[in-house]
Parts: C-alpha cells; structure tokens; sequence
C-alpha cells in the first residue's frame, strides 16, 4: 500500500523550488534580484586584482583543465567556457575582493554561489529574464529558509558549503527544467556534496559548492537515483550534520515564498566579516554624532550575540596574522574609525601591525549576550571624561550604490562608457529579456585593453 504520509523532505524541498514562479513574485523582488546581480558583477571587477583573495588560483584551475570551451560568459575577461567552469571563476571573480553579499540570520554568501551559478545555467539554456530572476529568488529561499547558522552548533561549520550545493542544485533544477523528481534527486545529491569545514578557504569553497550544484543537478537528469530519506533518514543530511532532524519539511518550508530572502541581501562597504556589520555601523553613527575620536574615547564596550562566539576572525584580538584578519576584527575596524573617521583600505590597508591602530583596538571589548541574530550589537562608548553613548540594533542596510559610476571606476580598462551604460540599462528592462545572452554579452572586454587570462605570480 502506498504511504499515505507526508513526502520524503527532498520531495517536500523540490516542490517548494519548482512551485516558486515569477509571476508569483512582487515588483520590489523582482527590483532586488536585479539590484543582486547588478551589485555582483559590480564585485566581480573589484576583485579581479585582489591580493587576499586572488581569483588568479581559479583560472590556474581551470586552465590546467584545458580551458573547456562552451557558451558561458567569464565577466570581464574574453573566455567562453562549460557552465561548471563559467561558474566556477566568475565565483572567484565575485568573491576576490571580500565585498560579495551575505543574508542573515542564516550567515550565508549568497549571491557567491547563486548568482555565477544562475548565470552560466541561464545562459547555457538561453533563458529568458524572468526565468534568471525567479532562479535568483529560488536559490536565496533555499539558503534562507531551509539553511541555517552553523557556527553555533556542536560542531561549527561554515554555513555556506553545507547548504550552498542545496541552492545552487535547486537553481539548476529550474534553469534545466527538471521534473519533480529530477529535482529531488539533484537536491539529494547535493546534500552528499555538502562541505562546511570551520578552517577557512574563502572563495575557492564557494566555488566548488558551485560546481557540486551543477554536477548534482545533471546526475539527476542523467538518471540518477538517491534514497528517499536522504535529507531527515538516520543516515541523512540533517542527522549528520546536525545530530537531529527536523519534525517535518513543514517545519523548514514554513515561509518559503514568501518574505523572501533576497530582501535580506546585505552588501558590504568595506572588506572583512559581515558579523561585525551592526556593530561597526553603531559604532560610527555614535563616532560622528558626538563627536568622538582616539584623542577622547577611553574604551568601547560591545555586547555581541552568543551566536558567533565560535566564529574564527570576527572578534579576533592584535596580533593579526594577515591583513585580512584584521579587517575581520571588529577591534580593528573601530579603532580605525576611531582614528580616522572611516574606514580607508587604501590608507590602512598594511596596518595589521601599526601601533597606533594596535593602542586604539586595545580600547575594545567584546562580550556576548544572548540573542538569537548573530550580529546583533550594543554599543557603548565611554569618553576620557565620563560621557557615555551607547546605540544597538540586529540589522543595517547601507543606501545603494551608483553602480554605473562603481564600473566606470572598476571595469573602465575592459568596458567601454557605452558598455557599461547599456549593461545597467538591459539589467533594468531584465524581465523583459527573451535571452539572457544577450545581456551577459555585455560583461565581455570591448575596449582596447582587453583582458588577459589571470595568471599565479612566480613567487
């Protein structure tokens, strides 16, 4: 006799995937999701040279692979590759320089892994642009709704690799046109992919997280076959994971489709942990209301959520092994705005050891509290001569960028003005768009200095 249950969850899971639909989707979704990709290809040109994560490790990858041909666009740069290699580099691309987006309270890169892997999928398969932004929405509900923070449990992981080969199967699935099952499968061979290690490889994890998505998504539609409790079964997702499984798919679904998770997209102003967003952020609008400097604070106290106390960086103490600790630190961005106002990359870059910068973090201290947002922060600022301020919150959402003049500064030495206009022209009119091609097109050199494959320095 057949089960009269509720389905297996990778079921439950596929359903809520393929149920999502564009017409389902409000104006001002469908308005994020552009802003999404627009705001990625933005941090792909910035990270193009970048000295921490330099995307030069990816194109060393893929040329020793031979460069597959196919018909997927690399921003920036003329190759045109297989779609697990499109995706894998631009993931490098968008991640180089530490600016992609992350979605709380899950704690996920989000459009590090949807958005190369939505684009080179969309673009292998001709899809329209309604079908590119409902696949966007469709892998943040899943990063959102059924992944959550990991750096609290047990055994902390890195949330993004365990549930990003998840979402980017899911966005495949749709972008392919599998069916319920096919889905389900790819889900199921996604979640056999899942990483998460704690000791960081930045972006080359969320590239393979890319790949894994992928190659989840065509072993479905080869055939393949995965059991039907993959994800809550004894020997699933959930119990490896996690030690237990949740009571139902109802459970992790509850709001899927709705409330969407793209709308949580926060972007970044500066390089480092987006943990320490809240915390920074109050900080300096006490800073600049009231006046405050170096010369004046005797001490900033902050009180953080007890979620990201196993968190590797986001609190680290001087010394800093590297630069990119030290942006990490939240000690260390707030003496910097101590000291300066604001926080400047090109003034500060080389300071993890400088004993001014060093002196001012020492003012810092952290302790954790209870909450259940991991970057929910109160701030107190004491001055030398008693005054106190203090400010707290669990969110900030930075006013939007012109990403116009963002490439005009970032892509001017492969985009012509003209490029970059109709590129931010056609993303504003993507519904419309009956081929995406058309638009990533504009992602590729068209001026005289055109870029060349990155190569790893000798040293």
């Amino acid at each position: 006799m057949a089960s009269t249950g509720p389905p297996a969850m990778k079921y439950a899971f596929a359903d809520a995937v393929l149920g999502l639909s564009f017409e389902s989707l409000e104006p001002a979704v469908v308005d994020q999701a552009k802003r999404v990709f627009l705001y990625h290809v933005c941090t792909a040109f910035m990270g193009r040279q970048a000295a921490e994560l330099n995307p030069a490790a990816g194109f060393a990858v893929i040329e020793a692979l031979g460069n597959p041909p196919g018909p997927c666009t690399v921003i920036g740069h003329d190759l045109r590759l297989a779609a697990t290699d499109a995706a894998y580099l631009n993931c490098h691309l968008i991640g180089g320089g530490g600016y992609d987006d992350v979605i709380f309270p899950a704690g996920m890169h989000a459009g590090l892994m949807v958005v190369p892997v939505a684009m080179a999928m969309a673009e292998s398969q001709r899809s329209s642009g309604r079908e590119f932004i409902a696949a966007l929405v469709a892998g943040y509900e899943i990063l959102g709704k059924i992944g959550r923070w990991t750096w609290s449990t047990a055994s902390p992981r890195r949330p993004g690799p365990v549930f990003g080969p998840m979402a980017t199967a899911g966005v495949c699935a749709r972008l392919l046109g599998l069916d319920r099952e096919q889905t389900a499968t790819a889900i199921g061979y996604a979640a056999h992919a899942a990483m998460g290690l704690p000791c960081n490889l930045n972006t080359q994890i969320h590239a393979m997280a890319c790949r894994a998505g992928i190659m989840s998504a065509l072993y479905a539609r080869a055939g393949g076959r995965c059991p039907a409790d993959i994800i809550e079964g004894p020997l699933g997702f959930y119990r490896t994971f996690f030690g237990s499984s949740p009571a139902s798919a109802a459970e992790v679904l509850e709001d899927f489709g709705r409330n969407h998770a793209i709308m949580a997209s926060r972007e970044k102003r500066y390089s480092g942990t987006m943990l320490n967003l809240v915390a920074v952020e109050k900080a300096r609008q006490l800073i600049l209301r009231h006046g405050l400097s170096a010369d004046n604070v005797a001490s900033v106290k902050l009180q953080l959520s007890e979620q990201r106390r196993r968190h590797p960086t986001a609190q680290l103490r001087p010394p800093y092994a590297r630069p990119l600790e030290a942006f990490a630190s939240c000690h260390f961005l707030i003496a910097l705005l101590l000291l300066d106002g604001d926080i400047r990359e090109d003034l500060r870059g080389g300071s993890k050891d400088d004993p001014e910068v060093l002196d001012v973090a020492g003012r810092v201290e952290a302790r954790f509290v209870e909450h259940p947002n991991p970057i929910y922060a109160r701030v107190t600022i004491r001055t030398k001569e008693g005054g106190i301020y203090e400010a707290e919150g669990d969110d900030h959402v930075f006013a939007p960028l012109d990403a116009a003049a963002l490439l005009r500064k970032h892509a001017r030495d492969v985009l012509s003005g003209d490029r970059i206009d109709r590129l931010v022209r056609s993303t504003a009119q993507l519904e419309k768009s009956r081929d995406v091609s058309e638009l990533f097109s504009l992602l590729t050199p068209d001026t005289v200095h055109r870029q060349a494959p990155m190569r790893l320095s000798a040293n």
